[in-house]
């Protein structure tokens, strides 16, 4: 039984932003189709949802913490409204290399174990949309899903496998993989 449920935000909750651009501000936030949905049902599940992000643009100065605060207070009182819920929220704000928290770095599941005392790696499952989601959730014992579409995730699925990364399934978005994955009964939950 999965009782934590570590979701990347970026590609995963939201839409992403273009490379080496970033979401700074509220207005550039767009939730990924279902994932609304998908947060829904993982609360109906009575699922504990923890979101792990790399998040820096904090580091280059294109948003500051307040800016990034903001962002995730607005993310979480929609996802209220939509009958879901967040439990919890870490970030790394900083650049490459300079930090053990900064995804593929095992710092902010760590960090989330250690102030959420209920969380169990060896009961818990990982969804992202890059191998540096995969690679910490691996190190910690937690369950590794992929999501993506089309090209972009056969070429990550073949690369972990030629890591040695395994994942434990994958789908287009973070709905598909919570109803094909994490809640295997396929049930609705209300």
């Amino acid at each position: 039984m999965i009782g934590t449920v570590f979701l990347d935000r970026d590609g995963v909750i939201n839409d992403k932003a273009a490379e080496d651009d970033y979401i700074a501000s509220w207005d550039r936030f767009r939730f990924a189709p279902g994932a609304l949905e998908a947060l829904r049902r993982l609360a109906q599940a009575e699922v504990r949802i923890v979101v792990l992000t790399n998040q820096r643009g904090i580091a280059r100065g294109r948003l500051t913490e307040e800016d990034l605060a903001g962002i995730h207070q607005r993310m979480a009182a929609a996802v209220e409204a939509a009958d879901g819920r967040i439990d919890a929220i870490f970030h790394c704000p900083h650049d490459l290399g300079v930090c053990d928290c900064r995804k593929p770095g095992t710092g902010l599941f760590t960090r989330a174990a250690a102030q959420l005392p209920a969380v169990r790696f060896a009961e818990s499952a990982t969804v992202g949309d890059s191998l540096s989601d995969v690679e910490p959730a691996v190190r910690v014992g937690s369950l590794a899903y992929l999501v993506g579409d089309g090209p972009r995730l056969t070429a990550l699925l073949e690369e972990a496998e030629q890591r040695g990364l395994p994942v434990a399934g994958s789908g287009r978005s973070l709905l598909d993989v919570v109803t094909r994955h994490l809640l295997e009964d396929g049930s609705d939950y209300g």
